[in-house]
C-alpha cells in the first residue's frame, strides 16, 4: 500500500506542487545568472513563458528539459557507504551544487564533517554545504528508548524541509536505513518523504539493512558486501581512514 501511494503521490504533485516550485526556482535562476534573453535563458526561465497559458502542459514540457533528481541507496554490509556518499557530495560541491547531510543514529562528528569549513565561502563556484547530526548518540550497542525515536523523527523533520525547499541540489540521509531497521522510523514514513521532494533534488540514503520497498522506489541501489576486511584482524577505526 505504501509503495503504491508513493507512486500516486509523485503523480498527483506534478499539477501542484512542483509547478509552483519551478516557478520559484524560474525567478531564482533567472536572477542568479542575470541572463533574461531568449536564447540565454534558463530552462527554469523558459518554462515561466509557458506556465501561466498552459499549466499542466507546461510541467511536461519542463520536465522534458530540466536535470531531474534521483534516488540513490548505498546498502549492504561493506565498508565504504558512507564514505560514498561524501564523495558524491565533494563532486557536487566542486560542480557549485548546494549539498545537504544528515546522519541519522549519530550524534558524534567524524572527520569528514569538518568539510563545511573548506567549502562554506572558500570560494565562490562551489556549492554551500550543510551537516548536522540527527541523532541521540550511538544506540548501536544498546536498545534504543524514546529519546532516540524522537531525535529521529525530529531528524526526518528537518529533511523534510531540505526536500521541500529546493535550496538543496543534493540531500543525503546518512544511516537512515539503520534508523528503519531500528524501528526508529516506519519504512512508510520514508516513502512518504521521498514522496515530497522537489523533483530536481538528488537524494542519496545510506546504511545496512535497505528494505525492499525503498530499493523499489529507488533509482540506484549499490549493495556492498565484505569479501574481506581489516577489523577481523584486530585492527580498529582509524581517523581519516575509517571515520
Amino acid at each position: 500500500m505504501a509503495q503504491r501511494q508513493f507512486r500516486i503521490a509523485k503523480s498527483a504533485r506534478a499539477n501542484g506542487v512542483m509547478l509552483e516550485w519551478l516557478k520559484r526556482h524560474a525567478w531564482k535562476a533567472c536572477n542568479r545568472q542575470k541572463r533574461f534573453g531568449s536564447s540565454n535563458l534558463p530552462h527554469s526561465a523558459l518554462f515561466l513563458k509557458h506556465a501561466n497559458a498552459h499549466p499542466r502542459a507546461s510541467v511536461f514540457f519542463y520536465l522534458k528539459d530540466m536535470e531531474q533528481g534521483y534516488i540513490h541507496i548505498y546498502t549492504g554490509n561493506g565498508k565504504g557507504k558512507t564514505t560514498a556518499a561524501f564523495g558524491l557530495a565533494i563532486r557536487a560541491l566542486c560542480a557549485g551544487k548546494n549539498v545537504a547531510i544528515g546522519q541519522f543514529v549519530k550524534s558524534m562528528k567524524y572527520n569528514e564533517t569538518k568539510a563545511e569549513a573548506l567549502f562554506n565561502g572558500a570560494n565562490p563556484d562551489f556549492g554551500r554545504l550543510h551537516i548536522e547530526q540527527l541523532g541521540y548518540g550511538c544506540c548501536l550497542d544498546r536498545m534504543p528508548d524514546e529519546r532516540d525515536r524522537q531525535s529521529a523523527k525530529d531528524g526526518l523533520a528537518v529533511c523534510r524541509q531540505w526536500l521541500r525547499s529546493g535550496e538543496w541540489d543534493v540531500v543525503i540521509l546518512d544511516e537512515l536505513t539503520i534508523a528503519t531497521s531500528m524501528k526508529l522510523l516506519s519504512v512508510d514514513e520514508v516513502l512518504d518523504l521521498l514522496s515530497e521532494r522537489n523533483p530536481a533534488t538528488e537524494v542519496v540514503i545510506t546504511g545496512r539493512y535497505a528494505p525492499q520497498q525503498l530499493i523499489d522506489a529507488a533509482d540506484l541501489v549499490t549493495d556492498m558486501q565484505e569479501v574481506k576486511h581489516y577489523y577481523a584482524q584486530g585492527v580498529l577505526s582509524r581517523p581519516g581512514i575509517d571515520r
